[in-house]
């Protein structure tokens, strides 16, 4: 929820941005001379923010999808182990049908 939250207030913080600086253009300068056309300064963050988020993405999925084999493998290991736990368990007593009339009568008393 807090994430969803900071997520709507960046957004807006970024629409904000968007809708005050409409006007102002830069130009971008590289090496050797090259230059972009004059782009308005809303389209370069924007463009930067996208770019970053994409990045970000690129750089944390390689160990979410580790994490995820991870957990798969402990949540293997933690099955098989319940499995051999129940194997190991003594039976428990089983009732027969005169102490659970016995039980039964005690009960309505």
């Amino acid at each position: 929820m807090i994430r969803i939250l900071i997520l709507i207030l960046v957004l807006a913080g970024a629409f904000t941005f968007m809708i005050e600086n409409t006007e102002q253009t830069v130009q971008i300068r590289y090496l050797l001379g090259y230059s972009t056309p004059p782009l308005p300064v809303y389209q370069l963050v924007a463009g930067a923010f996208i770019g970053g988020m994409l990045l970000t993405g690129l750089l944390i999925f390689p160990e979410w999808i580790r994490m995820r084999l991870e957990l798969r493998r402990q949540r293997k290991a933690l099955q098989r182990i319940e499995e051999q736990m129940d194997r190991l368990r003594p039976p428990s007593p089983v009732m027969s049908s005169r102490d659970r009339e016995a039980v039964g009568e005690g009960e309505e008393s």
